[in-house]
């Protein structure tokens, strides 16, 4: 994720404090301490709240297609947002090299499966199942989770935009919302078939997303 990151906040990097080699490093570091804490408690809570890492039926082509299915779904509300509100897009922000746009795909997959799923809606699946004394598996406690993890999804991609000067009132409800909706579809692969259906469709809606539409569009746009 650090090259791609790093491209888009080019300008800002221009003037910060440290070279990219600290700062690389230091994002490294961040991450690394993360995605420890967030493996270790899920891993822990995985099996007390009924969750499985790995599906027992086949997932694949499921995964993949839903993959696609969410990142079409983004895409219209994408241009919905466009044609119906005062927003006009994010397309002035710079579009990363090809091989930058398939590492941060890897990165949503995994680390943010990791995070979000494995992490926070398992901890949140646990906690109110036993506030409400109900099964951590139950519709009513992982529809919950996964509403709440899916909300969070979306804030936690609020950052990266505030740092590029694009954060609006529009902006912000356009990214919670559309990546809520990926947010929900994955909590569901999640909860229904094991963490590992869930990094490949989001994997899949990334690669979609991050790949496949700025290729096209870019290829519209030079002819």
């Amino acid at each position: 994720m650090v090259p791609y990151a790093f491209t888009l906040q080019g300008e800002v990097l221009k003037n910060a404090p440290l070279p990219p080699l600290w700062l690389a490093s230091i994002s490294l570091a961040q991450n690394a301490v993360s995605l420890a804490i967030a493996t270790f408690v899920g891993l822990r809570l995985l099996r007390p709240a009924g969750y499985e890492l790995v599906p027992t039926k086949p997932y694949a082509w499921s995964s993949v297609l839903l993959g696609v299915g969410t990142a079409g779904a983004i895409v219209a509300a994408e241009a919905a947002f466009v044609h119906f509100s005062s927003y006009s897009g994010l397309s002035d922000l710079v579009v990363p090299p090809l091989g930058q746009r398939l590492l941060a795909s890897l990165y949503g997959g995994i680390t943010e499966e990791v995070l979000l799923r494995l992490f926070v809606m398992t901890l949140l699946a646990w906690a109110i199942g036993r506030l409400f004394g109900r099964s951590a598996r139950s519709a009513p406690v992982a529809v919950a989770a996964i509403v709440v993890s899916a909300v969070l999804f979306g804030v936690g991609h609020l950052p990266a935009l505030a740092q590029s000067g694009a954060l609006t009132t529009i902006v912000i409800v356009r990214t919670i919302a559309l990546n809520a909706m990926g947010g929900v579809v994955f909590g569901w692969l999640y909860w229904r078939r094991g963490l590992a259906a869930a990094m490949l469709a989001h994997l899949t809606a990334d690669l979609v997303l991050h790949v496949v539409v700025p290729t096209v569009v870019s290829h519209l746009e030079s002819r």
